[in-house]
């Protein structure tokens, strides 16, 4: 391995970011990357497409869904110029968001396989042929490299959308000495910790073992870590240790057929194994683990002898009434002829007697062209009755004995090349092994003094703006002033921006998933890419907010939840506590309080929310597409002391959002995809399934992580005999269609103080950076219910919301990365503030015999309520299957695609003046039924909103 100083690191790293910088950045040379693309783009740009676009566009270019293009023979409606294209990629159109993940010249590369795979021989009528004269037209870069070098740390640390991927894929971020990831084709619930010298290990923590070791780093190029849609996993990059990778406890020699029994992806059963989670001291990291029963902490570190590693664990074990096992090396040549045994420390055997006091276990190994490879361990222990061996698998096996009393020892370990290797490795050990093995955990006793790194910023008040109307949805230009709804002038909320800390220290990517508060007010926001921040002065002014980091390395923690203020989050491996020992503002005990039973490794397997009900049950979701997960997504509640979980529900596709209501209903939301025809909000009842159907398969992922033969899958659909379809599933209290919430987020239940929104069920979009309220009802215990949109428009997708306990105020967050199509930047954090008066707002609406009830918070004008022109109702059903999505189906013809229209044939107003009855005499039970409306309060005020209900059951 080469060895460079900082400065050269730094001027290598520096024209590396230039280099890719001019490539990636808006700014192009656009004749250019057309005139440079090749079979080598042609099929980089297939690869985007099938990951990307064919959900919606097919994939052989033929959509099933009205909303997408069928390039294969649909004109084009923004353009077929590949310029026009690249900018609808590049801006979003219609339905589809911007697609900024794809740095500008792979927006070319997906264009150039849309026009050769389907537009040049299936649709030549859309095939735009590139000249020269049209070349010569395409715009030209306008910014040196260093301009555009500097406007993108700019932007990008501003949060800007627009240019955030292509500033963080090339920064070395912190995150932390201790990482939770998958790793790439080893395990799926791994703890890599970053040690002296460039050296990792990567634990299993399904198994408490490491799967690899070596020199170098973890290579996160293709993974949120650089990338909006980072799909890739972490992967080894550098230099091996041989032999030092095998690092794993034996369990009473049953742990072969306990990985049979449980898989790669499920923890052993707890009386094996506990995982009590990880202490972090600075860059030191303990971990906190029951073996049998008995507990054990684990100290790694790496020191260096002669430029090559050596690895050092101290462990402190407690007491026993079994012996275990431990091996600590093994060398797994099958080719190779071996010496082992156990060695004096200048590498020369002795007899198995000899002992472990000043002694080596040493494995020699030699291949039939001369090369050589050794390992050698030394341990240090201060506890009697600790003995070693090779066995004839060339393990090293450490044999812990039973014991009423703590045991302490430090195990050394070696990989070296040649028998002069093993000399030097004994002289450093003897002059190691007078050190007592507890002093590897002093630090424990008194912790490590942190000078804790705070980025004070300041936010804004009143930053309202307005979106667009549903109804202009497929327009491109639906962002226009013209097209938007209005705020009015008395509406009773407005939007506070609390900037978030983009500029930090660690160089961190803030891209908030969740948030949720301290009794105190203290806000606590968790990211994308595993961190936790805390931030301070979130009152009425917001002039001095200081945020700091309070933990890092997480597991994509996509939930937060305080309880008298000790901190859970919801992470992949399950829900992680955090505590801060030494009160120094950062979390120093990751405790894993529950471990997730079915943790997946593709990127898309994430565990979504945390709640609690009345009775302190936790709740998470978990998704059945995109995962390797045994059940159809499901609902997870979990004891409240953690040592429990169960699956309460099944059948959920990516069910991004969960709401506990005061009175104990539990709704999770769900996206349209394959089996899921629209967006949709379940009221969930035990054992209840919900529409994902586990009959899809990729080769990333599949059902329960089966690998099924190509005769076995059709168009990635399991064949029905493998996977049997149900013939109806439980119906939602909500669809959404992909106009109103392309992608749902979770929901809140408002605090009563909070104006004339107050003691409400508040959901948000994930999709659109909007918020709604939500009217949830039942006829006769039968789930249905109506949504209306707030007036404004959040800068990125909203996630999640939560109330501040102190300003009782409601708060949302939210990232973007691939779904928004009118998002401004990676990640948001907004305070919707109650500002006084009641407005003119819609509190409720729902059917009722013979028509439909529209309840509001103010008086109507009669005369306009009787105005039949006021109103335009249309409603469509979906049809169930397992393509993505559905198209808008008739009652009136079931096979037919469109929406019916509605007659309504009389409006009234209510006795309270301040309802209306819409009298329907066919109303009738449908998946959706969209009301516009367009009326007057008794005061004069113009009212306009649209509202979608679904009908499930029409009350008699």
């Amino acid at each position: 391995m080469l060895h460079r100083s900082l400065s050269q690191v730094w001027k290598a790293c520096s024209l590396v970011f230039l280099m890719q910088v001019s490539a990636y950045a808006q700014d192009i040379d656009h004749a250019q990357v057309v005139q440079s693309l090749n079979l080598k783009t042609l099929q980089k740009g297939k690869l985007i497409y099938l990951k990307a676009c064919s959900a919606c566009h097919g994939m052989d270019g033929t959509s099933s869904l009205p909303q997408a293009r069928s390039f294969s023979k649909d004109p084009l409606r923004f353009g077929n110029q590949p310029y026009e294209m690249w900018k609808t990629i590049t801006n979003g159109a219609g339905m589809m968001a911007s697609q900024n993940w794809l740095n500008p010249e792979e927006r070319y590369y997906v264009i150039q396989y849309i026009r050769e795979a389907f537009l040049k021989d299936k649709n030549p009528g859309q095939y735009f042929k590139i000249t020269n004269a049209y070349l010569a037209t395409l715009p030209k870069p306008q910014k040196t490299t260093q301009q555009q070098l500097s406007l993108v740390k700019k932007q990008a640390l501003s949060g800007s959308l627009q240019y955030g991927q292509e500033w963080f894929m090339n920064q070395n971020s912190n995150y932390g000495h201790a990482i939770h990831s998958p790793l790439q084709g080893l395990g799926t619930s791994v703890l890599t910790i970053k040690l002296d010298n460039q050296v990792n290990l990567s634990y299993n923590l399904h198994r408490m073992g490491t799967l690899a070791a070596w020199q170098g780093k973890l290579n996160v190029s293709e993974t949120k870590f650089k990338l909006y849609r980072g799909e890739g996993e972490p992967f080894v990059e550098g230099v091996e240790l041989p032999g030092l990778d095998s690092w794993q406890w034996l369990y009473n020699n049953q742990l072969d057929s306990l990985k049979k029994a449980t898989g790669i992806r499920a923890p052993l059963p707890s009386q094996f194994l506990k995982y009590n989670g990880h202490y972090a001291y600075g860059k030191e990291v303990v971990l906190s683990y029951a073996i049998s029963g008995r507990s054990v902490l684990e100290h790694p570190q790496a020191l260096y002898l002669q430029q090559k590693p050596v690895l050092v664990q101290t462990l402190v074990i407690g007491p026993g009434s079994r012996e275990e096992l431990l091996c600590i090396g093994q060398l797994r040549d099958s080719a190779a002829t071996y010496q082992e045994g156990i060695a004096s420390l200048q590498g020369k055997f002795l007899t198995p007697e000899a002992g472990i006091e000043d002694k080596l276990l040493l494995s020699m190994s030699k291949l039939a062209d001369g090369s050589e490879h050794c390992i050698a361990s030394g341990i240090v222990a201060a506890s009697p009755g600790i003995s070693w061996r090779v066995d004839d698998r060339h393990r090293f096996l450490v044999t812990i004995p039973a014991s009423k009393d703590t045991i302490k020892l430090q195990v050394y370990r070696f990989s070296g090349k040649e028998k002069a290797d093993i000399a030097q490795f004994g002289a450093f050990f003897k002059a190691q092994a007078s050190k007592k093995p507890q002093a590897g955990l002093d630090f424990m006793l008194h912790g490590v003094n942190r000078v804790v790194k705070k980025t004070t910023v300041h936010g804004q008040l009143n930053v309202s703006r307005p979106h667009f109307d549903p109804m202009y949805y497929r327009d491109q230009d639906k962002t226009s002033p013209s097209k938007l709804v209005a705020i009015p002038a008395d509406y009773p909320y407005a939007v506070d921006n609390i900037a978030l800390p983009f500029d930090n220290p660690e160089m961190a990517w803030i891209r908030p998933t969740a948030i949720d508060f301290m009794s105190d007010g203290r806000l606590l926001m968790a990211t994308y890419m595993g961190d936790l921040w805390m931030a301070t002065g979130i009152d009425q002014e917001l002039k001095n907010i200081g945020w700091q980091r309070f933990a890092t390395g997480l597991y994509e923690p996509m939930g937060i939840k305080v309880i008298n203020d000790e901190i859970f989050v919801t992470c992949r491996n399950g829900i992680v506590r955090l505590h801060d020992l030494n009160k120094n503002g950062e979390a120093d005990f990751y405790e894993l309080f529950y471990p997730d039973q079915d943790v997946s490794a593709f990127f898309h397997a994430f565990n979504f929310g945390l709640v609690t009900d009345s009775k302190g049950y936790f709740y998470y979701v978990k998704p059945g597409e995109y995962t390797d997960n045994k059940d159809p997504g499901n609902l997870i509640r979990v004891s409240p002391d953690g040592k429990t979980g169960e699956s309460l529900a099944t059948g959920f596709r990516v069910n991004n959002g969960i709401t506990i209501t005061p009175d104990d209903r539990i709704f999770v939301s769900d996206n349209q995809g394959n089996w899921i025809p629209a967006n949709k909000i379940n009221l969930v009842e035990k054992d209840k399934f919900y529409g994902y159907v586990p009959n899809l398969a990729q080769k990333e992922w599949s059902p329960n992580g089966v690998k099924f033969g190509p005769e076995e899958v059709s168009k990635g659909v399991i064949r029905p005999d493998l996977v049997k379809v149900p013939t109806s599933f439980s119906p939602p209290a909500l669809w959404i269609p992909q106009e109103f919430d392309n992608s749902p987020g979770g929901g809140i239940w408002s605090d009563k103080s909070w104006g004339p929104l107050g003691d409400q069920f508040i959901h948000s979009s994930y999709g659109t950076g909007w918020l709604y309220q939500f009217f949830a009802h039942d006829c006769d215990g039968i789930p249905q219910g109506a949504m209306v949109a707030l007036p404004f428009q959040f800068d990125a997708g909203i996630q999640r919301a939560i109330v501040n306990p102190v300003d009782k105020q409601l708060y949302t967050t939210g990232l973007t990365g691939w779904d928004d199509g009118v998002a401004t930047q990676y990640g948001v954090l907004s305070r919707v503030r109650y500002k006084g008066g009641t407005g003119h707002l819609m509190t409720d609406a729902f059917v009722a015999k013979d028509g439909i009830v529209l309840k509001f918070n103010f008086k109507l004008d009669d005369t306009e309520v009787k105005n039949l022109s006021n109103y335009q109702l249309h409603q469509w059903n979906y049809h169930w299957t397992s393509t993505y999505g559905s198209a808008h189906y008739s009652l009136k013809n079931p096979e037919q695609k469109g929406e019916d229209t509605v007659l309504v044939q009389s409006a009234n107003l209510g006795a309270d003046q301040q309802s209306i009855f819409l009298h329907i005499p066919e109303i009738t039970t449908v998946n959706t039924l969209r009301i516009r409306l367009n009326t007057k309060a008794a005061d004069g005020q113009k009212v306009s909103n649209t509202v979608y209900l679904t009908i499930n059951k029409v009350p008699r």
